[in-house]
């Protein structure tokens, strides 16, 4: 999947900005840590920065008291955040532009972006995180990421496989206007439900 250079509105309806912070980060050493150099850096959430990075927060939080990565300010909705750059190494997507701005597009809360960067992080093999964004764009409407939810659900990526939970998004990705999980879904009432989704999951 390539990613799309994705912009932030200045006034978009959450109302919220990314994090900027100047802080001494650059290439990294030997043991895979930050070098000092001075950069500014955007911040994202430390929940951002566990998905895209497949570390626990635990372990970010680690990184953080001993110095090994920078912590930013608090943001907006008072989450800790780190700078970008400091985690370049460690990002399971290209750490190019396209992925910076997608990134803190869907941590500003926009649900567009969620969604693709959950689509991403789901190609790029952490279907764990690839849910967080799906829900998080979810519960804002996007019928994309609902699809992906009841996908993710019925295939048992990133979550614990549910033919219950993914028929229940499968119905609201249909509900919200999804044209693929509608016909998906008349197509397993037509023919027998759980029968369908058994040959669907064996042939995926």
């Amino acid at each position: 999947m390539q990613l799309r250079a994705a912009v932030l509105p200045k006034n978009h309806a959450l109302g919220r900005t990314p994090t900027k912070l100047t802080q001494n980060i650059g290439v990294t050493n030997a043991d895979d840590t930050p070098t000092a150099r001075g950069d500014t850096s955007p911040c994202i959430s430390l929940y951002a920065a566990e998905t895209l990075t497949g570390r626990s927060r635990r372990t970010l939080w680690r990184k953080v008291a001993d110095g090994t990565l920078p912590r930013g300010p608090d943001d907006a909705q008072g989450r800790a955040t780190v700078p970008w750059l400091a985690l370049s190494p460690w990002l399971k997507l290209p750490p190019g532009e396209p992925t910076q701005a997608l990134v803190l597009t869907a941590d500003a809360g926009v649900a567009s972006a969620q969604a693709e960067l959950g689509e991403a992080l789901l190609q790029a093999g952490a279907a764990g995180g690839a849910v967080y964004w799906f829900q998080l764009a979810a519960r804002q409407g996007a019928g994309d990421a609902m699809h992906w939810l009841a996908m993710c659900h019925l295939r048992g990526e990133g979550c614990e496989a549910s033919l219950p939970q993914g028929m229940v998004w499968l119905a609201k990705a249909a509900g919200a206007g999804h044209r693929i999980a509608q016909s998906q879904l008349e197509g397993w009432r037509e023919t027998g439900g759980l029968a369908a989704y058994t040959q669907y999951r064996d042939n995926t």
